[in-house]
C-alpha cells in the first residue's frame, strides 16, 4: 500500500498504526487473549507468523504503546497493556470477534441434531489457499455413501438464512470414510486444524478411534455424567475466584456481549447469571458454583467462567475434572 497523501496524527487515528497489518492485528489478537505476557516465539506459533514478522510487529505495537515489555534480553516478553486508553474498546472487538464464530458453531450444530437423519460428524476446515474477504466457510459433512447426497442438500438447503444472517456463504461437502481413509497427507494436515461442529474430529476416523470417542462424547452422556462434569468444573473455578477476582468482571463481560446473540432460551439463564455476577460477593458466586441445590446444578450448566478461561486454565481444569 502507498504511503497516504495526508498525515495523520497518532493521537487522533492512533488505530492507523495499532491495526495497521494484519500481522499486527494477529500479534495483538493473541497477546489480548492470554492471562500473561509471552515471549515472541510463543505469540509467533499462536498468531501463525514467521519469528521475523512477528518481532516486526511487536515493535510497532510497542511503539503505538499498546504493547508492553516485560523483562530484559532473551528473557523478554510481551503482553497487552490493559491501562492504554483504547484497550477496553480493542478487548471488546476481539470478544465479539469470538462471540461471532461461536454463535455460528453453536446455531450449526443445533441445525445439524435436528435433522431427521443426522451426520455422524461435521466440521469447518481453514482455507488451504490465503483466505480473502467473501471466501465460503467449508462445511464437510461425514456420512455413508449411500445417504450423503440428500444429507448434504438438506443441510445446503437449511443453512442460506444461517450464512445470511452472519454476512458469509457456507459451502457443504459431503465426505465418507473412504474419503478420509485416501486422503494425502497435506489434507491430513489441513485437518489437522478443523474446528468439529457436531461429533468427533475428523482424525478419529482415520486413526481408527471414532467409536471410542463417540462413546466418550456429549451425545452419549446421561444427565447425570453432566451435571457431574459441570460441578467438578464448577469446584474448579470456585478455587480459581481465590487466585484470580478478576474472574467475575471476565465473565460478566461475556455474558453482555453473549446476550445480543442468545436465544430467548439461553437469554433465561444468561441473564440469571449477570444478576448474580452484578449482586453477589465472591464467597457467594463460590457457594452457588458448589451448591447441591436445584437452581446451582441449572446454572453449571451455562457457567460463563468457562468461555473466558485461558487455553492454559482450561487445560488445568480438564485435569482437575478427571482426576
Amino acid at each position: 500500500m502507498r504511503n497516504p497523501r495526508i498525515p495523520q496524527s497518532h493521537f487522533t487515528a492512533p488505530l492507523n498504526e495499532i491495526l495497521g497489518t494484519e500481522a499486527n492485528v494477529r500479534v495483538l489478537r493473541e497477546l489480548c487473549r492470554a492471562d500473561s505476557p509471552m515471549a515472541r516465539t510463543t505469540i509467533a506459533e499462536r498468531a501463525g507468523l514467521s519469528l521475523p514478522g512477528t518481532s516486526a510487529a511487536v515493535a510497532k505495537l510497542q511503539r503505538s504503546g499498546i504493547v508492553e515489555a516485560v523483562g530484559a534480553g532473551t528473557r523478554q516478553s510481551f503482553g497487552f497493556r490493559h491501562g492504554h486508553p483504547l484497550a477496553p474498546a480493542l478487548r471488546t472487538l476481539f470478544l465479539a470477534e469470538t462471540l461471532r464464530t461461536d454463535a455460528l458453531h453453536g446455531e450449526l450444530r443445533s441445525l445439524l441434531g435436528s435433522l431427521s437423519s443426522t451426520p455422524r460428524a461435521a466440521w469447518i476446515v481453514e482455507s488451504e489457499a490465503p483466505d480473502e474477504p467473501g471466501a465460503p466457510l467449508r462445511l464437510s459433512v461425514l456420512g455413508a455413501a449411500r445417504d450423503l447426497p440428500e444429507l448434504a442438500s438438506a443441510i445446503q438447503g437449511a443453512i442460506g438464512e444461517l450464512g445470511s444472517r452472519y454476512d458469509t456463504t457456507i459451502e457443504v461437502r459431503a465426505t465418507t470414510e473412504a474419503d478420509l481413509a485416501t486422503a494425502s497427507p497435506a489434507e491430513h494436515a489441513v485437518m489437522q486444524g478443523a474446528t468439529p461442529v457436531f461429533g468427533p474430529h475428523p482424525l478419529t476416523f482415520i486413526d481408527g478411534s471414532a467409536d471410542a470417542h463417540q462413546t466418550a462424547g456429549p451425545k452419549r452422556a446421561t444427565h447425570a455424567d453432566r451435571d457431574h462434569q459441570a460441578a467438578l468444573s464448577a469446584a474448579w473455578i470456585a478455587d480459581q475466584l481465590n487466585r484470580d477476582p478478576s474472574l467475575p468482571k471476565r465473565a460478566r463481560n461475556w455474558l453482555v456481549h453473549r446476550l445480543h446473540v442468545a436465544s430467548p432460551r439461553e437469554a433465561a439463564e444468561l441473564d440469571d447469571w449477570l444478576h448474580v455476577l452484578e449482586s453477589s460477593s465472591i464467597p457467594r458466586i463460590q457457594h452457588l458454583l458448589l451448591s447441591p441445590g436445584e437452581r446451582a446444578v441449572r446454572l453449571r450448566q451455562s457457567n460463563p467462567f468457562i468461555p473466558v478461561l485461558t487455553d492454559r486454565e482450561r487445560d488445568l481444569m480438564r485435569k482437575a475434572a478427571t482426576g
